[in-house]
This record gives structure tokens, sequence and C-alpha cells, in this order.
């Protein structure tokens, strides 16, 4: 929306985002439990003040609205003068390049957390060490591009980047050739975000943030 419109890519996605998730759940309620899980985890309700998960989940949506316009976020497009002149150009960009390649897979992807144990042991993986001959000391540095990437396989679900087939599919070998040949960078960054929060990395995820805007 930033590329056609006067308007930050921070604040374009505060607008849009609670609209998103309501379609989400409109469209796909076996995802209800998760709008019910981000009500409770994320937004602090308690699920035993409300009659129903929909009811939970609503009220989740509906505070997480509250809290955006707390901060000064406009309530809709119109208030920055955004019309819909470019809205069929862009859904054509979005079908094309978005979800084109990614038809046949969940929309949003299906995600897991992983225990510290686990995040360690890729963390580990993803290490190298140097010996200094002259000093004597061993220096460990981690490739975070290769943590990266290996964290979103851990976590990814559907689709499963570790499937054989899937990747003879798309003619590659291995889960990270997978990721580069499925994804586009933007795509790859908003699955690190979400892998990233579900984990509870949120220091990591503000950080992306920062690192997306500029």
């Amino acid at each position: 929306m930033s590329a056609r419109y006067d308007i930050t890519h921070g604040i374009g996605l505060a607008i849009l985002t609670p609209r998103l998730l309501r379609y989400f759940l409109e469209k796909a309620p076996e995802f209800l439990d998760r709008f019910a899980g981000f009500a409770e985890r994320v937004m602090g309700l308690r699920a035993d003040e409300f009659d129903s998960c929909e009811a939970l989940a609503e009220a989740g949506l509906v505070k997480l609205e509250a809290f955006y316009k707390s901060i000064g976020v406009p309530s809709g497009l119109a208030e920055l003068g955004i019309d819909d002149t470019h809205f069929e150009a862009m859904a054509e960009h979005i079908e094309k390049h978005w979800f084109s390649p990614l038809q046949g897979f969940p929309v949003p992807f299906t995600i897991k957390s992983i225990t510290e144990g686990e995040n360690k042991a890729i963390r580990k993986s993803c290490q190298k060490i140097t010996f200094d001959k002259k000093t004597h000391q061993k220096t460990t540095e981690t490739d975070q591009d290769l943590y990266n990437n290996r964290l979103v396989i851990a976590c990814c679900v559907d689709p499963n980047f570790k499937d054989a087939e899937l990747q003879a599919k798309f003619g590659v070998m291995g889960a990270e050739s997978l990721i580069d040949v499925l994804l586009k960078p933007g795509q790859f960054v908003d699955l690190l975000l979400g892998v990233q929060e579900v984990n509870g990395f949120s220091d990591d995820v503000n950080d992306l943030r920062e690192e997306a805007k500029n």
C-alpha cells in the first residue's frame, strides 16, 4: 500500500490488520482456537469471562483496535485521504506475485513454537568456532541468516519445508533451498516475524520490524 499511497508501512498494517484478521475469522473458522489464544495470550483477556470462543476471539480484535486507537492510529484509510483508486491494481499484484505461487498451501501458514532446548540445538548447528593461535582464545560466531532459515523450517508445520516430495516438486534438494524458491523476501520476513512472535522473541521481532521499515 505504501508503494501507491502516502502512508507508512506500520500505519498501513495497523489499520488493515484487524480487518484482515476478521476476514480470516469469518472465512476460516478452523482457526478459531488461534484467535481465542491470541485474545488470551496477547490481549490479556480471560476465556472464563466469555460465553464462547467466538465471543472471546471478537473481543480480542476489539481490544486490538482499541490499542491502535490509543496510540494514535487512524481508524480507517479514509482519515488519511486514501480512496480506492489503486485497489484493483494492488489486488492483481498480490494475486500474481504472492498467492499464485503459494496455491495449495494454507494462508496463513501453520506454525508452531519450539522448546528452548530445540532452539539452542538449532543455534548451535549454525555456529562456527575459530581458534586464535596467538591468543589461544576460541571465538564462536553464529550465522544469523542460517539460524533464521532453520528456525522457520523447525516451526513451520504446513507447508513442511522438510518434505522431500515437496522439494522434488519445486526441483530442489533441502529445506533451505525450498525456502529460497518458494518464498519472496517479503514473504520470508513475514513468516519469520510470525515464528519469532509465537516463540516469544519480542525484542527480535521489534528489531525486524524496524529493519523492514528501512
